[in-house]
């Protein structure tokens, strides 16, 4: 039987006999029909033996009465009689069973042949729905086939519907080979996935949400340095912030007067220029035209080695930061990297200097080995970084300060130029930042006159060196010694 409106087969022609017994009350079988055979070539067989026996003899003058209705039935059955008389055939009751059988195993054949052509239309599949649709069998209960009165389109039963699911809403073979396996499931109709629309005002909500909910990472033990030796040595890293004053003589003699000066306002410590030196100008070449300096580095360390010793002696035990500002980071000298390198190490392993200062961000040496060079040596160095014409952005300004920790610097100095209020609140965020990551001490600086803030607030960012000054400024919004330990001791409280 065909599903979903197919029309059905047509049943092959009914015999007559078929037709008397569908009128009868008795319920049509296989097994009645052979009974229905069976009796029929009986009664046949009785009437015929009957007939043979109750006929009398006939001489051939005259026919009886019987003879008439023998005359009579071989009128009615030629065929039968003409049988009869040819020698060694069968007698008509045996045609007659014989014709019974054979007309029952005809009709049993033929209900066998539509019972498996209806059990091929009940099982095979459809020929359009298997090649575009995946489908779905639920159990039938009544498989016995009902009779649909002529003219009638037939409805297949609730019980032998098949679900018929579109193919744009099977899974695709990528999904189908990552899904797990059912134990003899098959696959259901499924809806597609809802999505929800989210307002601007919930999606800035929600990110506003996780902003405030991410955990801040915990600060890291922090290291000190000390600078310096005996009474008079300073450790940065603890304590209020230091403040250290440059000296920038140009000769020997203004180099031991600023140094004088300087030692009368108790600084922590003092930074001394080198590159403000004029007995170190011979050195200055120019990198672009390809000129060499007039001496070698050698040639200036007896000049070094004197006005080190002299402003020692003035400034009575404070220590001394040495510092070459080359002319790419806002110095007064430029200077070889040859040039650059002997001048740092000769200092380093002098007993005056107590610090070295180092540009971290030159590209034209390994600075890492540089700095592990001064270390050896029993000195600590201060990794620098300098922008006198911008203020780099936040993250800009994280990223070099972790070059400057990679090169193994003790402690980590930023200064740069802002442009407004802003670039100025940038960098002492990034030093409280810096200051919570990092395990060495910080410096972060904002020049200039809009950036004093920057200076005096060490306190609350975590930078722990500040630049005052006595005579001459070193930088842009350096600010005088006096008024910045009166500010720095009371934030300090």
């Amino acid at each position: 039987m065909w599903l979903f409106g197919r029309k059905r087969n047509k049943k092959a022609a009914v015999p007559a006999e078929e037709v008397s017994r569908e009128g009868s009350d008795t319920e049509y079988t296989p097994e009645t029909e052979k009974g229905t055979a069976g009796e029929t070539a009986g009664t046949a067989l009785e009437q015929a033996s009957a007939e043979a026996v109750s006929s009398p003899a006939q001489d051939s003058g005259g026919k009886t009465e019987s003879g008439a209705a023998e005359s009579s039935e071989e009128q009615a059955c030629p065929d039968v009689q003409k049988a009869a008389d040819v020698p060694g055939e069968e007698s008509p009751a045996e045609v007659s069973a014989g014709t019974a059988e054979k007309i029952w195993e005809e009709e049993k054949a033929s209900q066998e042949e539509s019972f498996s052509l209806q059990k091929t239309e009940r099982e095979a599949p459809f020929p359009q729905a298997a090649e575009t649709a995946h489908t779905e069998e639920l159990p039938e209960e009544n498989a016995d086939e009902e009779t649909v009165p002529h003219g009638k389109k037939e409805v297949p039963p609730e019980e032998t519907v098949r679900k018929v699911i579109p193919e744009e809403q099977l899974p695709r073979k990528e999904e189908a080979a990552a899904a797990p396996e059912t134990d003899g499931e098959t696959l259901t109709e499924t809806a597609a996935p809802k999505t929800k629309t989210v307002s601007l005002y919930e999606w800035g909500r929600k990110n506003k949400k996780g902003k405030k909910g991410k955990k801040k990472k915990k600060a890291v033990p922090k290291k000190t340095v000390r600078l310096g030796q005996g009474e008079r040595s300073v450790v940065l890293g603890e304590g209020m912030p230091k403040i250290c004053v440059p000296i920038t003589g140009r000769t020997l003699e203004e180099i031991v007067d600023q140094a004088a000066n300087v030692a009368s306002v108790f600084p922590d410590f003092v930074e001394w220029r080198v590159d403000c030196f004029e007995e170190i100008h011979p050195l200055e070449a120019c990198p672009e035209s390809g000129e060499l300096p007039v001496n070698t580095v050698s040639s200036v360390f007896p000049a070094v080695d004197r006005a080190l010793k002299k402003m020692a002696d003035v400034l009575d035990g404070l220590p001394i930061l040495f510092t070459i500002r080359t002319a790419t980071e806002g110095g007064r000298i430029a200077l070889y990297p040859e040039d650059y390198i002997g001048l740092l190490l000769h200092a380093a392993e002098r007993p005056e200097v107590s610090a070295i200062d180092v540009e971290e961000l030159r590209t034209d040496s390994d600075m890492e080995i540089l700095t592990r060079e001064i270390q050896a040596r029993q000195k600590p160095v201060i990794g620098s970084a300098h922008f006198f014409g911008r203020m780099p952005k936040k993250p800009e300004q994280m990223e070099l300060m972790n070059r400057i920790s990679r090169t193994g610097a003790d402690v980590l100095k930023l200064a740069a130029m802002p442009s407004d209020s802003r670039d100025v609140l940038k960098m002492m965020e990034m030093a409280e930042e810096e200051n919570r990551l990092t395990d060495k001490p910080v410096i972060a600086i904002a020049m200039g006159k809009i950036g004093m803030v920057s200076r005096v607030s060490g306190a609350l960012t975590g930078s722990c060196v500040t630049f005052g000054t006595v005579d001459a400024e070193s930088a842009p919004g350096q600010i005088p010694v006096s008024t910045l330990r009166t500010i720095l001791e009371a934030l300090q409280g």
